[in-house]
């Protein structure tokens, strides 16, 4: 009894986290687009389908990370790269403002050394492979034909990022630049 019930327990938590936390990749609807598919163009296989789909998301991968923009259709939006110049500059009032990120790394090794120094000294990202940008990938909800629109969000690939990352050092990127309040 107390087995079934430890059992019971183990595939309630397994669909628990199946509803929290979704991989969602290609084999989820694969059979769905193969079934659509095979009405109109009956020589097609499941494997030729996979195929489609996987080159299709390297391709768009690649144009994401170049800087081109990715419409995902009309109503679910667009996906594209900015870039922001990050500097350090005196404001109106004559205060020093450093808007350069944070590096998280080092600044958490420098208050580790010098405890002293918590919370008042930071590391920062020259950004000097970029000229000063800081690059971010976008979703663009604006096209959103459906509602509730601020419950969905996209998170990108670990993999997207790394390309990314690599074409910016490479200065191969063409992205929209946002101008901050401050120029």
């Amino acid at each position: 009894m107390a087995q079934e019930d430890n059992q019971l327990n183990q595939t309630v938590l397994k669909d628990k986290r199946k509803r929290i936390k979704s991989d969602v990749n290609n084999s989820k609807y694969v059979y769905h687009v193969y079934s659509r598919i095979k009405k109109i163009y009956p020589d097609i296989t499941q494997a030729m389908v996979v195929k489609i789909i996987n080159r299709y998301f390297e391709l768009t991968q690649e144009d994401l990370a170049l800087g081109n923009t990715v419409s995902l259709g009309g109503i679910i939006g667009d996906l594209y790269v900015v870039k922001t110049k990050r500097k350090v500059y005196i404001n109106e009032e004559g205060d020093l403002v450093n808007d350069l990120p944070i590096d998280q790394s080092k600044t958490m090794k420098l208050w580790r050394e010098q405890p002293n120094l918590k919370g008042k000294t930071f590391v920062r990202h020259t950004n000097s492979h970029s000229d000063g940008y800081l690059f971010k990938l976008k979703y663009d909800k604006f096209k959103f034909a459906l509602k509730n629109k601020s419950v969905y969000s996209f998170k990108f690939s670990k993999t997207l990022r790394h390309k990314l990352s690599e074409n910016i050092i490479n200065k191969e990127v063409q992205a929209y630049e946002i101008r901050r309040k401050n120029e």
